[in-house]
């Protein structure tokens, strides 16, 4: 038995390697449907908006996704911290 900085190598250590791999790689490939996508929409929306109506509604529009999204940070939980509760409690790299 290898022992380093006095740590015992856990029974389980592959699956837990495999766990960790597993989320990350589920996390790196929604990042395409969660931020980049989204960018792309609002951009394509808003050129398109601008060559219709004109320059005032895409800041108008902005100007609305910047209120919403306030509004929306206060008052919805912070899902972050419950799911590094989580993680955490799991054993799982957070």
């Amino acid at each position: 038995m290898i022992l380093f900085f006095g740590l015992v190598p856990c029974a389980c250590s592959d699956q837990r390697v495999t766990a960790d791999i597993v989320n990350f790689c589920a996390a790196i490939s929604n990042l395409y449907t969660t931020i980049f996508k989204p960018l792309v929409d609002v951009f394509l929306f808003s050129r398109k908006l601008m060559g219709v109506i004109g320059l005032k509604a895409p800041i108008l529009l902005f100007c609305y996704y910047v209120f919403m999204g306030t509004i929306k940070r206060f008052m919805m939980p912070a899902f972050g911290k419950a799911r590094c509760h989580i993680l955490h409690s799991d054993g799982s790299i957070g």
